[in-house]
């Protein structure tokens, strides 16, 4: 039969209990998956087996990963970012969560231009030089520092969290256009955290 683990522990108790010299343990990060295949081919003192006893740990993503997955690099409005960053305030690590939450709730502010000079051309033409400025203000008292970055800890699994918790840099950026405040979360090197977190549930399970 094909057994399906729901974490890497389990996955270990199972070939622990029924392994023979036939056994072997296939580990895909393409397919994000473990599989032990129980009666598979070992040396030469051992008879080929016909792999129809399986035990399988798909890797799946944990809810955390997958929360922030779906909004990294995205525009957000104001309200639905101070609610997912109050689901997940315990996945914030710097700057301090609640001084980022409060920072999302508050921040204000404005786009100004200022038109410096006009310079007559040759042609007839008027050049126009101006400079766009943006005043921004986040806290009651509106004396926060807006974050450039935030520092994420992750489980990039479901099932080996232990292995495969990582901490990740995140670009922090807010958006004022035409009155309207958007907020952008950019997570960098996600794909090399994947490769780590495979890694390490591959070194643990070793």
């Amino acid at each position: 039969g094909t057994i399906t683990a729901e974490s890497l522990n389990s996955l270990v108790d199972y070939v622990d209990l029924h392994f023979t010299c036939e056994s072997a343990v296939f580990a895909s990060l393409a397919g994000n998956s473990v599989t032990a295949i129980i009666d598979w081919h070992g040396g030469d003192e051992c008879v080929g087996g016909f792999a129809r006893h399986q035990v399988i740990l798909p890797l799946s993503y944990s809810e955390q990963w997958k929360a922030w997955a779906k909004i990294n690099g995205q525009h957000i409005q104001q309200k639905a970012l101070a609610e997912f960053i109050e689901e997940y305030l315990g996945d914030i690590v710097e700057p301090d969560a609640a001084a980022v939450l409060e920072t999302v709730l508050t921040l204000s502010g404005k786009k100004s231009v200022n038109y410096k000079n006009a310079t007559r051309l040759a042609n007839g033409d008027v050049s126009l030089v101006w400079e766009e400025t943006t005043d921004a203000k986040a806290g009651q008292k509106g004396d926060l520092k807006v974050p450039s970055e935030l520092k994420l800890r992750l489980p990039v699994y479901a099932g080996c969290e232990e292995e495969t918790t990582f901490e990740i840099r995140a670009m922090f950026r807010y958006h004022i256009q035409d009155g309207s405040l958007t907020f952008q979360i950019k997570m960098l090197g996600i794909e090399r955290i994947r490769e780590m977190a495979f890694a390490a549930v591959y070194d643990s399970l070793a």
